[in-house]
Order: structure tokens, then sequence, then C-alpha cells
């Protein structure tokens, strides 16, 4: 008798314990969305990008800005 109403307890602990809180998921989801900070910014000056290419990576070197596509083939140094 002790051992059914054991196995009784432990099977309703189980099926309690595993119960899909999809609601409360979907709330603490959204609420976490909400706490994204915005940063702001702004363009201080602009260069002449190639369309052909995507930037892959930017470096400044020497107060100099490089910029990377990624693709050894297309590489150029300016000025060369």
């Amino acid at each position: 008798m002790t051992r059914i109403i054991l196995a009784s307890l432990i099977l309703l602990f189980l099926i309690t314990g595993c119960d899909n809180n999809s609601n409360v998921k979907r709330k603490l989801r959204n609420r976490n969305a909400n706490k994204v900070p915005l940063i702001e910014y702004s363009v201080n000056k602009t260069y002449p990008h190639s369309t052909n290419s995507y930037t892959e990576g930017l470096l400044f070197h020497d107060n100099k800005l490089f910029e990377s596509t990624g693709s050894p083939e297309i590489f150029q140094i300016p000025g060369r």
C-alpha cells in the first residue's frame, strides 16, 4: 500500500514538474527583449567604397584606414 502511495506521489511530482510553461517563457523572453539598450551614433566623415565588393574588416594603421574584402585575389593597396 505504501508503495502505491509513494509511486503515485512520485508520478504526481514528475507530471507537475514537467509542465510546459510556455506562457512564463514567453513573458520572460518579452521582458528581456525590452531591456536592450540603444546606442546613439553620428557619422563624422565618409570614405569612398568599392561597390563591387563587401567589407569584411576595417583596420586603422599609421592614421590610415584600410578596408579588407577578405579576397586575396582582389587585394589592392591604395596609392601603389
